[in-house]
C-alpha cells in the first residue's frame, strides 16, 4: 500500500428521484504514482428510505465520469448499480458496505465517487432515517469513502 486518502461526511444528503446524483461530501481523490497501479476503494454509506411508497435505495461507485463495479445490464427494468439498500421501517437507517480493486491505468488525479437514485421517485437520504425525528431510538450516522493505492 502506497499511500491511504479517507474523506467521512457527517452531515445529511437528501435524494427524491431514479436518476442517480453525486452524494455531496462523498468523494476522494488520488493520484497513483505509477500508471501500472491499482486502487482499493472502500465505502460504507448509511442509508435510509421513504418505505412507504415501496421504495429503494441504488448505489454507484465513479471514477471521474465513469461508472465501476456495477452489476450486468439484464432486461429493460433492472438498475445497474453496485449496491442497494432497503432499510426495514422508516426510521431505520442501513449501513451499505462496498470495495472494488480499480485499474485507472492513470499517474494523473482520479476522483472516486458515490451517487444515490430512489427506486420510486421517493425519497433516500444519507447519514439519516426518512423520518429523522429527534426522538430515542433515531440516529444520525457517518459514511465514508476511502483510496489506497496499491502498488501493481
Amino acid at each position: 500500500i502506497l499511500q491511504v486518502l479517507s474523506t467521512t461526511k457527517t452531515d445529511t444528503f437528501s435524494h427524491g428521484t431514479a436518476t442517480f446524483t453525486d452524494v455531496t461530501g462523498l468523494s476522494q481523490a488520488i493520484t497513483p504514482a505509477d500508471n501500472t497501479n491499482k486502487v482499493l476503494v472502500t465505502a460504507t454509506i448509511s442509508i435510509g428510505v421513504n418505505i412507504g411508497v415501496d421504495n429503494a435505495c441504488f448505489i454507484k461507485l465513479l471514477r471521474d465520469s465513469t461508472e465501476i463495479g456495477s452489476g450486468a445490464s439484464d432486461g429493460s427494468n433492472r438498475v445497474e448499480c453496485m449496491a442497494s439498500a432497503v432499510p426495514s421501517n422508516t426510521n431505520a437507517i442501513q449501513t451499505v458496505s462496498i470495495s472494488y480493486l480499480d485499474s485507472p491505468a492513470s499517474a494523473s488525479s482520479v476522483t472516486y465517487k458515490i451517487q444515490i437514485a430512489a427506486s420510486n421517485g421517493g425519497d433516500v437520504y444519507v447519514n439519516r432515517s426518512h423520518s429523522d425525528t429527534d426522538a430515542t431510538p433515531l440516529a444520525r450516522c457517518s459514511s465514508t469513502i476511502t483510496v489506497m493505492e496499491v502498488r501493481a
